[in-house]
């Protein structure tokens, strides 16, 4: 797992240190091994799209995995109530609405819920202007992932993607995928 230098410069709080195809792409044994063990998934385009509340079984498979390792896992979104509660009540994991990422508030709170040090939690989400953000700002790992759908997004979503993708040319990023994806310990699970 190969980390993004950040700079210096003004880009940097929206510069994630991984940037990766899925949420099946990340190393999350190299995680682990980091001494990261709280997790903060945003959820649209994240886990599932936008518009529909289906969320894969290959994500199922991930998250028991997840949870059996002994994360503790956390949805925090910027979306309504209604929808994260069912999210986090199908994937069975603890979950916050409207935390008004880019801001610290809801983060801030799942550290006190958790007892979790920012340096042991990891962020991951499809936004750079939310959540790569909101992590850099705390202090936590901050995991990009390539959206699932650039179809199917919020209208403000919709706004701030051609400004993503001109960060990643100019950051010169492309997403990575996890070597031997096939033997990922979730697969087995």
């Amino acid at each position: 797992m190969q980390r993004i230098k950040k700079s210096p410069r003004l880009l940097s709080r929206w510069i994630p240190d991984l940037y990766v195809a899925s949420i099946l792409d990340i190393d999350y044994e190299a995680l682990w091994n980091e001494g990261i063990r709280t997790l903060l998934f945003d959820n649209d385009n994240t886990i599932l799209t936008y518009d529909t509340l289906e969320i894969s079984p290959e994500a199922h498979r991930l998250f028991e995995w997840l949870k059996a390792k002994g994360f503790s896992i956390w949805i925090i979104s910027n979306g309504k109530a209604p929808r994260v509660k069912a999210i986090t009540a199908d994937l069975k994991v603890h979950g916050i609405a409207k935390a008004g990422k880019p801001l610290t508030r809801g983060a801030r709170y799942i550290l006190r819920k958790t007892g979790s040090a920012p340096s042991a939690c990891a962020i991951i989400g499809d936004q750079a202007f939310t959540d790569v953000w909101c992590g850099n700002e705390m202090g936590m790992t901050s995991i990009w992932v390539h959206p699932i759908s650039l179809q199917i997004d919020e209208a403000i979503t919709r706004v701030k993607r051609p400004l993503e993708r001109i960060l990643l040319a100019v950051l010169r990023i492309y997403p990575s995928t996890l070597e031997n994806a096939e033997e990922a310990p979730w697969k087995r699970f």
